[in-house]
């Protein structure tokens, strides 16, 4: 496994792993409505854009035979 710093053109894949996981991870604590709400706010390709050029957050990628499988993302002050 490798992790790397993420550029826009991993942004469908940082998409993908976000919209595989929630689902998994916050089912029980968010409603269908507020979790589509949340993706879409913060993980829309074009607020994945964003953040990436304009907001200041960095974003790592875990890779394993050429496949993103997870992701984290920070910002610095």
């Amino acid at each position: 496994m490798t992790i790397r710093l993420a550029s826009e053109k991993d942004i469908a894949a940082i998409r993908a792993v976000a919209l595989a996981t929630w689902p998994v991870a916050y089912a029980s604590i968010l409603s269908p409505a507020q979790m589509s709400y949340m993706l879409e706010l913060m993980y829309a390709e074009h607020a994945l854009k964003k953040q990436m050029t304009r907001s200041g957050h960095r974003f790592l990628v875990a890779e394993k035979d050429k496949l993103i499988t997870g992701f984290v993302s920070f910002e610095t002050g």
